[in-house]
């Protein structure tokens, strides 16, 4: 490492040899270096991250959402399916694994990770409450009850198509397709929630509809499996 020195001559020499140029590129990139990193202030754990990789942010953007360590949570993977039925603010109940303990703590679900792993798993942290009498890297059961029911429609991914950069799904009446814009909310594995633009007992088409044009005479073939 190119260090200063308290000799004049020395950094004489170094200058007439380009070490001293060096240096202060070194130091200029140790402060660069020093400013693209992000110290954590406290002891935290990262419960929702809101960017992803190589992502461009202003100044300001929420970068990710934390609790301080001092309060007790419990990370857990869901499965990805199951996740997407969950939401923040969910109760959850936690039951002491390693020490026999009928007590039952009560939480609440703070974090669920937008990243999903190779096992098609997500993380969701929950915070306990009234569990200053666990002990920290414990081993617990926890237990969400996760509500599937929903206000709107479920149809699959595949019955959406888009045109004007809106949401579209294609109805079929009397071998006439006409298209709906639709409101997608939440998506649920291989179906996605509808809370506007159709209504139940509509006749959907979910194949062969991405060129479709509105009005288009279509006919339906049963397919043998």
């Amino acid at each position: 490492m190119i260090r200063n020195s308290e000799s004049k001559s020395i950094i004489g020499r170094a200058r007439q040899t380009g070490l001293y140029e060096e240096l202060l590129r070194f130091q200029a990139l140790m402060t660069q270096k020093r400013l693209r990193t992000i110290k954590s202030p406290a002891n935290i754990v990262i419960t929702k991250i809101s960017v992803e990789n190589g992502q461009n942010v202003n100044k300001g953007t929420a970068l990710f959402d934390y609790v301080d360590n001092e309060d007790k949570v419990v990370v857990v993977p869901l499965f990805e399916k199951e996740a997407a039925y969950l939401k923040l603010g969910e109760t959850a109940i936690v039951k002491r694994n390693s020490i026999q303990s009928n007590k039952r703590y009560h939480g609440v679900v703070i974090g669920i990770s937008k990243q999903i792993n190779q096992d098609r798993f997500r993380t969701v942290t929950v915070k306990l409450d009234g569990s200053e009498d666990l002990i920290d890297g414990e081993q617990v059961d926890i237990e969400i009850k996760i509500s599937t029911e929903r206000t709107g429609l479920q149809v699959p991914n595949r019955s959406i198509v888009y045109r004007d950069q809106r949401a579209v799904v294609f109805t079929a009446k009397d071998d006439i397709a006409t298209w709906n814009y639709v409101t997608i909310g939440e998506r649920f594995g291989d179906l996605v929630e509808i809370t506007s633009g159709v209504s139940e007992g509509e006749q959907i088409i979910t194949k062969g509809h991405f060129t479709l044009a509105h009005q288009a005479n279509v006919k339906f073939k049963i397919v043998k499996q």
